[in-house]
């Protein structure tokens, strides 16, 4: 009988506690949604941050950036999509009690998910090391022929110096055909 009355008490204790867990769950929908809407929006904060850092990588030096940090933005697309796919939450507490329920499980295990993403995404934030290094070389040089007079020499010497130029994202090379554009632009891809 003695067993019969813990195993009651024990099963008892059990079902009060996942009740008011669930009622919990309900009581708390409105902070949860909250705090998980605020740090959506320090994700996407993040997301430009990273972003504007592979691009500038990218265009600049072309890098490509790590699996790592590609996983992060398809992570942060996830968890938007999921954002999306929740609705809005009904005001009439009993009669969708259930989905209520749903909802705010949902709502709390994304807000768990996007501040473990957060976290991440501090560190590649503050940390250089974001991209895999330069794209692959198909060649380790061209072939080209020697450059003659003062005139090629300055030229080659102006786009040298354009290229070390943080400032300067773009170069364009012009003139009459025959005139050595390539063979310039051929002798400073070698060096």
């Amino acid at each position: 009988m003695e067993i019969v009355r813990e195993l009651l008490s024990c099963a008892c204790q059990s079902a009060w506690q996942k009740i008011c867990q669930q009622l919990k769950y309900i009581r708390e929908d409105e902070v949860n949604d909250q705090n998980m809407r605020r740090e959506l929006d320090l994700l996407r904060s993040q997301e430009k941050d990273i972003s504007a850092k592979l691009n500038e990588g990218n265009v600049r030096h072309g890098k490509r950036p790590r699996k790592e940090v590609t996983n992060w933005l398809k992570n942060l697309e996830e968890i938007e999509s999921d954002v999306n796919s929740l609705g809005f939450a009904d005001a009439q507490f009993w009669l969708n009690y259930y989905s209520r329920l749903k909802r705010s499980k949902k709502t709390e295990q994304i807000l768990h998910r996007a501040k473990d993403l957060q976290v991440k995404g501090n560190l590649f934030a503050q940390s250089e090391d974001i991209f895999m290094g330069s794209l692959h070389e198909h060649m380790s040089s061209w072939s080209a022929a020697p450059l003659h007079g003062s005139s090629t020499e300055r030229k080659k010497e102006e786009i040298l110096q354009c290229i070390m130029d943080p400032e300067v994202s773009k170069i364009g090379v012009y003139g009459m055909g025959g005139v050595g554009k390539t063979t310039i632009v051929t002798q400073i891809y070698n060096e």
